[in-house]
């Protein structure tokens, strides 16, 4: 969106690269200490894992689902190691 400003003239090239040193260093601060894990099993199957696991996938959610057998979930570290750990076990 940025570049296609620059592009249109809507923004200057400098102004262009201001919006993007500024927009990363917003999402640097934003960004929070979570984890992401891609897992082999259906989105069926993740629901049970987490229901399975309790506490233990405390703050866990479905992030995406990519396909029938391909589905990330996200949230705290410690938990979604867990969520790996529980499904390469299953």
């Amino acid at each position: 969106e940025i570049a296609a400003a620059v592009v249109a003239g809507a923004l200057s090239l400098e102004d262009g690269a201001k919006v993007v040193a500024l927009r990363s260093r917003a999402l640097r601060r934003l960004a929070g200490g979570g984890a992401m894990a891609s897992l082999g099993v259906g989105q069926e199957r993740v629901g049970q894992l987490l229901s399975g696991l309790g506490d233990q996938a405390a703050g866990v959610g479905v992030a995406a689902v990519n396909g029938p057998s391909s589905t990330v979930v996200s949230g705290p570290p410690e938990q979604v190691a867990a969520v790996v750990a529980g499904c390469q076990g299953a």
